[in-house]
């Protein structure tokens, strides 16, 4: 059924250069979240969802961010969109236009390859940062947090009589200005000489959480791909 938003070839408007060839399962899917960071001066990044997609897939409609003031957005912006499936996290530079019937939507087309940059379900970085662990009963210990993704992290602490495998543990560590306060699960366990370096679950992530966490780590990808 052609989109109700967008014309069947999907070019409503034009771009400067040319769409890639693709089939409608290669663009994130009506429904599916994606985090979008624009190139270039403006240095935004967001998350939102995808509205539309046109029939040949290439072209597909996000929802703006609320930013209060709003997010001026030229006719062919660059972005870099991303987003999570099946078969790992996916990466591909747009050109992006306002919706012309409705201002809140941006119309966004690929301009480069469709990259598969991590086969895992969540895109995971580096990370360097301190996070509280407590567990029922205990006192709160400090890790030190290697890698982060929305469904878990790898973390170091000091070695002690806990936590073991399989063992039901509470982390909370901050992000920019936002607070991580996350039930989780230890997948597993390496024994040093005087750490343990652990393999964490998160447990029940919230949106909101898990949106600041995919954030980060798109961020850091970003920039890890321009310094590359």
């Amino acid at each position: 059924m052609p989109s109700k938003r967008l014309s069947g070839d999907g070019r409503r408007g034009t771009f400067p250069r040319p769409y890639v060839t693709g089939r409608s399962k290669d663009m994130p899917h009506v429904g599916q979240k994606v985090e979008v960071r624009t190139i270039g001066r403006s240095d935004h990044s967001f998350g939102s969802v995808v509205v539309d997609q046109a029939v040949n897939g290439n072209t597909v409609v996000i929802m703006m961010p609320d930013f209060g003031e709003g997010l001026q957005v030229p006719d062919g912006v660059q972005m870099t969109l991303g987003w999570t499936s099946d078969s790992g996290y996916h990466r591909v530079n747009v050109e992006a236009r306002l919706d012309s019937s409705v201002a809140d939507y941006l119309v966004v087309g690929p301009v480069s390859c469709i990259e598969v940059i991590d086969r895992r379900q969540y895109l995971r970085s580096a990370a360097l940062l301190k996070a509280g662990l407590t567990v029922p009963g205990s006192d709160t210990a400090i890790a030190t947090v290697l890698d982060l993704c929305e469904g878990g992290m790898r973390c170091v602490m000091k070695r002690g009589e806990w936590p073991s495998v399989d063992e039901r543990v509470h982390f909370r560590f901050q992000l920019g200005d936002k607070w991580i306060d996350q039930p989780s699960k230890v997948l597993w366990r390496r024994d040093h000489e005087d750490i343990y370096e652990l393999g964490i679950k998160f447990s029940k992530v919230r949106e909101r959480d898990a949106a600041v966490i995919r954030r980060h780590v798109f961020s850091v990808q970003i920039k890890a791909a321009r310094v590359e």
